[in-house]
């Protein structure tokens, strides 16, 4: 069974792991959603903290996909993944209730770790923090 984590970016910039919690506070003339991720941070004894929660922003949510690549780093939604064979880069998305990898011509693939395995992939940024990537794959 796959392990439910998100990630996302706090308002420093810093990566935050944990649980997605979604608060909606309505209002007068609508509702207000603002996100936060639970997290234990672990302390010097290897045991965890209290739960603590962060503000992140909605648009760096990205959840794990239960893969991880050749070098055992978690992919996450979002994350920018090469495979060995061709030097292309990926782009992992959540579609149709299962995470897909998509190529620079859109063409979607599913994955799972056997295949990610035979290709040798391996996370070289995300779509956050390596826009500039994805440029330089569409224009290849």
């Amino acid at each position: 069974m796959r392990k439910i984590l998100f990630r996302g970016k706090d308002y420093k910039g810093n990566w935050v792991y944990g649980s997605l919690v979604e608060h909606k506070i309505i209002i007068s003339n609508g509702m207000i959603s603002s996100y936060n991720i639970l997290y234990q941070d672990e302390n010097d004894w290897g045991s965890f903290n209290e739960i603590k929660q962060c503000s992140i922003d909605k648009e760096t949510i990205g959840q794990f996909t239960g893969l991880t690549d050749k070098n055992g780093k978690k992919i996450f939604e979002g994350d920018i993944i090469k495979a060995r064979h061709n030097e292309d880069l990926y782009i992992v998305k959540w579609e149709d209730c299962s995470f897909v990898i998509e190529d620079k011509w859109g063409s979607r693939i599913r994955r799972h770790q056997d295949s990610i395995n035979r290709l040798e992939c391996e996370i070289v940024g995300n779509i956050w923090g390596n826009p500039e990537m994805i440029k330089e794959n569409e224009d290849e």
